[in-house]
């Protein structure tokens, strides 16, 4: 029987594994960049810090659409209705301009297909009172 060398097929499947599930991630202002349909939406409201409840809402097909497109611009699609609408990214910080009365800054984290902006107010009449809004989108193209 012939003596097989393990030690460069050893070597070769490390090599191979080494190039093969190193893929680098995408910076945020890459991955962005598409069209992301919003299929649900959570908010959870505290009190004085403590939890009260949570609500998750869950969207109909083309019901809330944002398309980023490079260069900072980008299409937010309502049902038959678009607006136009800026956007910039510090880190993890999205800033949507010209869609809403005032900019939302909101945390921005995308896992392949999945996007997940969120973002907290205080309710200006009852500042012990604070909602955290979450959405969660898939990207469509």
């Amino acid at each position: 029987m012939k003596k097989l060398n393990l030690y460069p097929v050893v070597f070769l499947s490390l090599i191979l594994l080494t190039f093969t599930s190193c893929e680098k991630d995408k910076p945020l202002a890459e991955a962005i960049i598409g069209t992301w349909e919003i299929q649900d939406r959570t908010v959870v409201v505290y009190e004085n810090g403590i939890k009260k409840e949570s609500h998750t809402e869950y969207l109909e097909a083309d019901e809330m659409v944002f398309q980023f497109v490079s260069g900072g611009t980008g299409i937010y699609y309502e049902y038959t209705s678009n607006h136009v609408f800026n956007w910039a990214l510090a880190n993890a910080t999205l800033v949507i301009s010209n869609l809403f009365e005032e900019d939302l800054q909101a945390e921005l984290t995308i896992d392949g297909d999945v996007m997940i902006l969120s973002y907290d107010e205080t309710n200006s009449q009852q500042p012990s009172v604070k909602y955290e809004y979450y959405f969660t989108g898939y990207r469509v193209n």
